[in-house]
């Protein structure tokens, strides 16, 4: 008896792990290879009047409180299991670029930056994805990419029609309380 008990268990564990969201090598690829793993990215700021064109100004450490947030936020997202029938993005979190922090590129004028203040963001040239945001796509409860978007590009689209989803989720607890719907 003890056996067909363990069985059954087991059975429902298996059920479970396979109805959760999983991440594509995709996601996976975003998060841990171009965010988590590195200890220092690319940072610059889109030029003025140049849309999608960028002026990289340096390096900038990753702080460990933001890349343990996104790791947290990539676990709690892969464990949910979202609605088959409906596409999600979430927004993993912000990423505030302190100017002071950056270690500048030895031919770029910091002073520019101090002084006309532009919205410093992380610059990928691989996956030409740069923001000072991180947000995450679900699509029939997979994972399909991660990606970082500008805090200033929303103006007054709808997110949702902007990254072509049925839900926008900011605010976490609605995952932690199994609330999406």
């Amino acid at each position: 008896m003890k056996n067909k008990s363990f069985m059954e268990e087991l059975r429902k564990k298996i059920r479970k792990i396979l109805m959760e969201a999983f991440a594509k090598e995709h996601y996976t690829e975003r998060v841990i290879d171009r965010f988590l793993t590195p200890d220092y990215v690319t940072v610059g700021y889109e030029i003025p009047g140049k849309i999608g064109e960028y002026e990289e100004v340096g390096q900038y450490k990753l702080p460990e409180d933001i890349k343990n947030k996104v790791k947290e936020v990539s676990d709690l997202i892969q464990k949910y299991n979202f609605p088959k029938s409906k596409s999600y993005a979430i927004k993993i979190t912000d990423i505030p670029i302190d100017k002071t922090k950056v270690e500048y590129n030895f031919d770029f004028n910091k002073e520019y930056v101090f002084a006309k203040n532009p919205i410093l963001l992380f610059v990928d040239k691989v996956t030409n994805s740069n923001g000072n945001q991180i947000y995450a796509i679900i699509r029939a409860n997979a994972i399909e990419t991660a990606f970082f978007a500008k805090s200033y590009s929303m103006g007054n689209a709808d997110p949702k029609d902007k990254m072509r989803v049925d839900a926008y989720i900011k605010n976490l607890d609605v995952i932690r309380q199994n609330k999406v719907r």
